[in-house]
């Protein structure tokens, strides 16, 4: 996604304005943030600058649009109907109010114009909305085309559930947020009571105060729905709940169940694990319920029986008796599997690392264990004969030995993504880890926190040619804009398309690079999902545009002093063949760059025009005086 952010924008004028958006559409722009979402608190008439522009429907219809987030203060209902009014016909689908405030009443009659929108997405979150502002709501998304509704982090309790759920039939709401709002088992229960009669398929309870009771209407609600992915994170959920809830799962389309952050326990995991295998089930995390080796070996036993292929046991406090899990986990679906923060050592891998060969692994999450030198290099030796594709091993303490023995024991595996984060490196003995990448498949590697200096980095940079290597992740790391120089001048004849150090986009100093790029692969550097690439060219082509003006400018205003009656005239404008030959024809530039030139001449000349005529119609009044 390509996004922009945008402040200290003079929205009054008009010049300004247009290559504003000229930009937006030149870059293809998809996302915008305006003001700037870092500084959005100093910015409270965003809503009034962004409406006072002139034509700004028209604008909005030239560009490629998609998702737009203005965040403001005391966003009234006037200002909201025109907003929208500018969004007919345009491609935007998304609406973010999330930061923003809206003055009371401000969601009152927006059906309407909702209606006339392509809005697929409205975002407000984050707004402290209560039940009055529900019942608004609800009566303004009728008709509407709004599919996702995220209204996390409000205030809208039971009342507002009630106000909101019997009106969603009419709507073509499928994914609801309602985390953190407060809604007790009273509001859970209204709501499983409409649950069947909407759309929804997508639910979000997260951070309310459901409790075993409220789960228990929740899990009732499910017959007849058509939910499929439902999160039920951090609601006080413990093990008198886990029955009645796997009861009611055999009667859902559930395909997704999030549980994490309860204190479901050992007992309560082993409760639930007996009715899986009734169930459409293929997610279910159980991240940080202390579940333990116990309530985790009861699980791996009923999942033999499930169709559950991806599952989450970060942070259970399991210990390090994996050999007995795995041994297990052999006879099921698996593919995706995360087992951060479990304090595996080099005991407990060097017990589940055979194994891994015998499961359908894909993907495995081993962040934030206690590997270190020892466990890293038994887990590499087992990689081999596995089906793993994507590795996460940040903060492990691996060490240059580990990270050496990795390395070369991936040659021959199916790993293409490696995430190393935090996992301090030793930039003197780097050369035992890349040195072997080119014997590898992998893709993708993460160094985020990984102390990679100078040193490091042309270390790895001399290593690059003749991996398959297509994305690195540098943030973080202890060089400076030297070593990232020096670094960019082995990157012809390799395959990196994306480099993400982040001070080239927060400091500028990505204008040195340029000279790089060429004979290089690389669409993208920098941070935050923005097109480095294309906004090094929007400065060539703004430099040019610029260029034009000036000559436009220069034109116009050359006077010949020798004749009294035109000396405060301007004279007849030279053609643009002329213009043209004087600076296109003389000036050792490329084809695009003369063609930005010229649009930035012939744009500004009109402009200029209609600015001269004028003052002359002003002068020959006077005068007439």
């Amino acid at each position: 996604m390509n996004e922009v952010e945008l402040n200290n924008v003079n929205w009054e004028d008009k010049a300004e304005v247009e290559e504003i958006f000229l930009y937006l559409a030149k870059l293809q722009i998809t996302t915008l943030y305006f003001p700037d979402k870092r500084v959005y608190r100093r910015c409270r008439d965003a809503i009034d600058s962004l409406l006072g522009v002139e034509h700004l429907s028209d604008y909005l219809k030239r560009c490629c649009l998609k998702n737009i987030h203005p965040i403001s203060y005391a966003i009234k209902s006037h200002q909201l109907k025109k907003l929208l009014s500018c969004f007919k016909g345009t491609s935007i689908t998304s609406l973010d109010l999330s930061a923003s405030t809206l003055a009371l009443g401000a969601l009152k009659g927006l059906n309407h114009y909702l209606k006339n929108t392509n809005l697929t997405n409205l975002t407000l979150s984050n707004l402290g909305l209560g039940p009055e502002e529900a019942k608004d709501l609800a009566l303004a998304l009728q008709g509407t085309s709004i599919a996702d509704l995220n209204l996390r982090s409000n205030k809208l309790l039971a009342q507002g559930v009630e106000s909101l759920f019997p009106y969603l039939q009419n709507t073509q709401v499928t994914k609801i947020n309602l985390a953190a709002n407060g809604i007790d088992p009273k509001g859970a229960k209204i709501l499983s009571q409409y649950l069947k009669d909407t759309s929804i398929q997508y639910l979000n309870l997260k951070g309310n105060e459901l409790g075993n009771e409220g789960t228990v209407h929740i899990a009732s609600g499910l017959k007849g729905s058509k939910l499929k992915q439902l999160l039920l994170c951090k609601n006080n959920i413990d093990a008198k709940a886990a029955k009645a809830l796997g009861c009611h799962l055999k009667d859902s389309l559930l395909s997704e169940l999030d549980l994490s952050d309860n204190e479901l326990g050992s007992e309560g995991v082993s409760i639930l694990s007996n009715y899986l295998k009734d169930t459409f089930i293929n997610k279910l995390i159980l991240t940080n319920n202390k579940i333990g080796f116990e309530g985790a070996k009861d699980l791996a036993i009923a999942l033999q029986n499930t169709e559950i292929t991806e599952l989450s046991l970060q942070n259970n406090k399991i210990g390090d008796h994996w050999g007995d899990l795995f041994f297990l986990l052999q006879s099921t679906p698996i593919i995706k599997i995360d087992l951060g923060i479990n304090r595996i050592g080099p005991k407990g891998m060097k017990d589940l690392g055979p194994y891994l060969k015998n499961t359908h692994i894909k993907s495995l999450d081993l962040a934030c264990n206690k590997l270190s030198s020892k466990g890293t290099m038994y887990l590499a030796w087992y990689l081999k004969d596995t089906e793993i594709t994507h590795l996460d091993l940040y903060f492990n303490d691996i060490g240059a030995f580990g990270l050496a023995r990795l390395a070369y024991h991936l040659r021959g595996t199916k790993v293409r993504d490696i995430s190393l984060i935090g996992n301090r490196i030793d930039n003197k003995k780097f050369q035992g880890f890349v040195c072997h990448l080119k014997h590898t498949n992998v893709k993708s590697i993460n160094f985020v926190f990984s102390h990679l200096n100078n040193m490091g980095l042309a270390c790895l940079g001399k290593n690059l040619r003749g991996t398959q290597i297509t994305h690195l992740n540098l943030n973080a790391c202890d060089f400076n804009p030297g070593g990232v120089e020096n670094f960019m001048q082995y990157l012809k004849g390799t395959s990196v398309v994306s480099i993400n150090p982040r001070f080239l986009s927060r400091k500028h100093q990505h204008l040195k690079f340029i000279p790089y790029i060429k004979g290089t692969h690389l669409c993208s550097i920098g941070a935050e999902g923005e097109d480095w690439i294309a906004v090094s060219k929007a400065i060539f082509r703004n430099f040019f545009h610029y260029w034009g003006r000036i000559f436009a400018e220069i034109n116009y205003w050359y006077q010949d002093t020798s004749d009294q009656y035109t000396q405060n005239k301007p004279l007849a404008r030279l053609p643009g063949e002329i213009i043209e030959h004087i600076f296109c024809d003389l000036a050792p530039v490329e084809d695009h760059c003369k063609n930005f030139f010229l649009q930035g001449y012939h744009a500004y000349r009109s402009k200029i025009l209609e600015r001269g005529s004028a003052k002359e119609l002003s002068l020959k009044k006077v005068k007439l005086k």
